[in-house]
């Protein structure tokens, strides 16, 4: 099957994938992931994988463009050192040419040599995890990105900052239902197509004592988590119900996933 540039560092999206048998490399996008204020939360969702998308494919894109500019810039200084070498040639055809005209002349064209050299091998601070990027976004057709979110009286719960958000916010969802929405964007960069598709899902939480809250966040499970639980982990007994797609909850549905990659063509199997 073809691989696919995950951009998420999720190590449960990760294990999805695998779980499916997908081929990936993983391409985390860095955006800031702060929603537009005139948003909806479902909407809000899935402008933030469509940005985390287009990041992505926006780094594919440049690196398919890099062979093409480092070769105009390589035909650039090639340009330049037929006309020093011109200027060489004619100063040292002059009867009274000085050392100095020859010098300079010679410290130019040793100049442009160093920027061929440069252009020619290129060398990145971080020269191994630049060679991997580059590698895993070389030649890219599919990029998948995804988003979680959970949404209370309308209000968007991301990851809590620290425990006292955490402990916040489990304890309003407490005894309550809530919504949980997971948007996936999928690029098609051969075609030129893009979907956008979200999920969203009911839980109802128990109704948490304090001291089941401590003891959760005590997990360390909260850090990380969009509302500050994890459904596949110790979350769960925090939870009485889920109507919908539990892997949803979890970070990403599994059957939306391979009917969205379905219907754009990927050639499952193959």
């Amino acid at each position: 099957m073809e691989r696919i540039v995950l951009a998420s560092a999720s190590p449960r999206r990760q294990e999805f994938f695998r779980l499916l048998g997908l081929p990936f490399d993983c391409e985390p996008a860095m955006i800031d992931e702060t929603p537009a204020p005139d948003l909806n939360p479902r909407e809000a969702v899935e402008e933030i994988a469509r940005r985390k998308a287009d990041a992505v494919a926006e780094k594919a894109r440049s690196v398919a463009d890099a062979p093409r500019s480092n070769v105009a810039s390589l035909c650039a200084i090639t340009d330049s050192l037929h006309e020093l070498a011109g200027s060489l040639h004619a100063i040292a055809e002059l009867p009274h040419a000085s050392a100095d005209s020859i010098r300079a002349a010679a410290d130019s064209l040793r100049a442009n040599l160093k920027s061929l050299q440069a252009a020619a091998n290129p060398a990145p601070a971080d020269a191994g995890a630049a060679r991997a990027s580059s590698e895993a976004l070389a030649g890219a057709r599919w990029i998948f990105a995804a988003d979680t979110a959970v949404v209370l009286d309308g209000e968007i719960f991301g990851a809590p900052g620290g425990r006292e958000e955490a402990r916040e916010m489990l304890a309003r969802l407490s005894g309550r239902e809530h919504e949980v929405i997971t948007a996936m964007a999928l690029f098609d960069l051969r075609a030129g197509k893009a979907d956008c598709r979200s999920v969203a899902s009911v839980v109802e939480f128990a109704e948490l004592s304090e001291e089941e809250i401590e003891w959760y966040i005590d997990t360390g499970e909260w850090q990380g988590a969009a509302g500050g639980y994890r459904l596949q982990e110790k979350g769960a007994c925090l939870v009485k119900l889920v109507a919908g797609s539990p892997s949803a909850v979890a970070g990403l549905p599994l059957r939306e996933l391979y009917v969205m990659l379905r219907d754009n063509g990927y050639p499952f199997g193959a």
